[in-house]
């Protein structure tokens, strides 16, 4: 079920309505006389269906969390409200965007922030950026690069930190 699809035909539907009471049917209804159920009730929909159907549109969106895949910070059935000005503003319904203005995938400012706080505090780190990626590694390559990158840093700068006599590796006697 496309929620944006039902939505916005919901919209057009009640102000066309009110847009035709407007031109034709108000001037042709005797003074005082009531409007019918039929025009009320779109006039009465109409704005606030537009303010909805433009909110979720260009600022935010409510999100039903559907999987334990966030936990311990969000567990499943948890509701988030996304900021969707942050990832471009994008046409309605068919999801092309029209303004783009960052990475709907990851804030790369964000990253290189954390980057230079690490690094200001004289903590190792390495910022890997994956331009065909989010959060996560879903491409297999990219996995196998990360593991390779992470142990060449773990062993980097374990050894580093390893006692003088320590065993080069966990299963060294």
């Amino acid at each position: 079920m496309n929620f944006a699809l039902i939505l916005f035909l919901l919209t057009v539907a009640t102000g066309v309505v009110w847009f035709a009471d407007r031109l034709h049917f108000a001037k042709r209804r005797p003074a005082g006389e009531p409007e019918p159920w039929w025009i009320e009730y779109p006039k009465s929909f109409f704005p606030v269906l537009l303010v909805v159907f433009l909110l979720r549109s260009f600022l935010a969106e409510p999100f039903r969390i559907p999987s334990s895949s966030m936990r311990p910070t969000l567990v499943v059935g948890d509701y988030i409200l996304v900021n969707k000005y942050v990832y471009g503003i994008r046409l309605p319904i068919v999801e092309r965007k029209i303004v783009p203005i960052g990475d709907p995938r990851v804030v790369l400012e964000h990253a290189t922030r954390f980057e230079d706080a690490l690094d200001s505090a004289r903590v190792p780190n390495e910022l890997i950026v994956r331009v065909d990626e989010g959060h996560g590694y879903q491409k297999f390559d990219n996995q196998v690069d990360f593991g390779k990158r992470l142990l060449e840093f773990l062993e980097r700068h374990l050894r580093a930190a390893a006692p003088p006599g320590a065993p080069a590796s966990p299963t060294a006697p």
